[in-house]
């Protein structure tokens, strides 16, 4: 090993070492990346060494020269920090010598000298001091316990709820990767239980003028991408609350959101709201459309519809809170999985935004059926984006054009109005209402 840096040899050394003390029930790789949050390539940190425990990793090494010691003391706080950010278990420095390691626990936030055999015994005896199967029961006193801890977010109902859920024939075990998950249909119940009631059967948008004359014109509605949200930390929020983010890769996480198409509405109490006019609505220039949801097209396989769950504060998410210590419980080695996480973490927000009263459908498009797929560049963000258009006539489409509102700001709003509603006679995308108008203008005459 070189005086000043480990040369390549060293850290397959180390690879090789730590992958026959560890055995089989191990993989160890060199050079990986790990993070909090898979959306940005930015936020990876690059390891030496990852060992992984089925697909999870769990330790993360730094190979340094011996010289390294003698900065260690200025360095400390860097490299717990870095092994915390990512939320590793176990992170390592071996300075070349088994005796000269450094050993951080995600328990401790604290790095203490260790040796590596003793490093060796603390990783596996953290992992298999009972290999037995848990039972089902194990999964649900563990979401109770977690509960009682956890500001009771979960009403006596809704832990009922859950209960029924968790049944030899929804429950499965995976031997290999020694996780406990539900099937599709059980795991979708429980995320909604979780989010909060839709109470109602009619939703608003607000969107640009030009987005309205598209629909009426082409007969088509746009779902954009997720990628192209207004707020960037939407996308990172809930990975990055749970820490899920350090389990899967970027490739997979990009094209994930680039095939999950999203339409972000509020509930009636927002309809024709002053503040939502300024935020979303080119500053009280655009319009709101309102929609009637047919809920018997919500399938939980390509359209997904739910109100969004707001946390409490800055840091605190109850409904994330009980994700997050669920998916990091174990026991005798197994742990649960949350495989539909990827649809439903798109439901959960910062509480900076309550005042949105979001409802957000989802659409993710099957590989077994066409959808009519493009990209854009986002005039909003100038993001490029894909888009999925849908026939407004389109039976499986499950929110029906009932009206339109014009901004209270815009440019020649009642001419428009009178342009829009003669365009619709001929167009018929929004079904003429029994009395009045389809388009109409807002309510709101002091707008500033």
């Amino acid at each position: 090993m070189s005086i000043l840096m480990p040369e390549p040899q060293d850290v397959e050394f180390l690879k090789n070492k730590f992958q026959e003390a560890l055995g089989e029930e191990y993989v160890v790789e060199t050079h990986k990346e790990l993070s909090n949050s898979f959306w940005r390539l930015s936020t990876k940190k690059l390891f030496d060494i990852v060992v992984y425990k089925g697909d999870r990793p769990v330790l993360a090494a730094e190979y340094k020269s011996f010289l390294f010691q003698l900065q260690i003391s200025s360095q400390r706080d860097y490299y717990i920090e870095k092994f915390e950010n990512i939320g590793i278990k176990f992170g390592v420095i071996y300075y070349g010598k088994d005796e000269n390691c450094l050993l951080y626990q995600k328990e401790s936030f604290d790095i203490n000298k260790c040796s590596f055999n003793d490093i060796v015994e603390i990783v596996t005896s953290k992992h298999n001091t009972n290999t037995e199967k848990p039972i089902i029961n194990n999964v649900i006193d563990e979401i109770i316990k977690i509960n009682d801890h956890n500001n009771n977010c979960l009403s006596d109902n809704q832990i009922e709820e859950i209960k029924k859920l968790f049944t030899e024939e929804r429950v499965s075990f995976n031997d290999n990767k020694r996780t406990i998950s539900l099937d599709t249909k059980s795991e979708d119940a429980f995320f909604k239980i979780l989010l909060p009631k839709l109470s109602q059967n009619k939703i608003y948008r607000y969107t640009s003028l030009n987005s309205l004359f598209c629909v009426i014109k082409d007969k088509t509605i746009g779902m954009c991408s997720i990628t192209c949200m207004n707020d960037k930390g939407e996308l990172q929020y809930s990975d990055s609350y749970i820490n899920h983010g350090l389990f899967s890769a970027s490739e997979n996480m990009q094209e994930q959101d680039n095939n999950c198409f999203v339409l972000s509405c509020c509930d009636s109490e927002r309809g024709d709201n002053l503040t939502m006019w300024r935020l979303y609505a080119n500053n009280g220039k655009g319009v709101c459309i309102e929609y009637e949801i047919d809920n018997g097209k919500i399938d939980d396989e390509t359209f997904f519809l739910s109100p969004v769950s707001y946390g409490q504060s800055q840091n605190r998410h109850d409904e994330l809170e009980l994700l997050k210590l669920l998916s990091d419980w174990e026991k005798n080695g197994w742990r649960f999985d949350f495989r539909r996480w990827h649809i439903w973490k798109h439901f959960f927000k910062s509480h900076n935004f309550a005042d949105e009263h979001e409802i957000r459908l989802l659409f993710i498009p099957q590989k077994d059926k066409e959808a009519d797929i493009n990209w854009i560049l986002d005039s909003t963000n100038n993001i490029a984006s894909r888009i999925c258009r849908f026939n407004v006539n389109d039976t499986s489409f499950p929110l029906k054009h009932i009206q339109a509102l014009i901004g209270p700001k815009c440019p020649e709003q009642i001419c428009n109005v009178d342009q829009f509603n003669y365009m619709n006679s001929i167009q018929k995308v929004f079904e003429k209402p029994t009395e009045g108008k389809a388009i109409k203008p807002s309510t709101i005459t002091d707008y500033r």
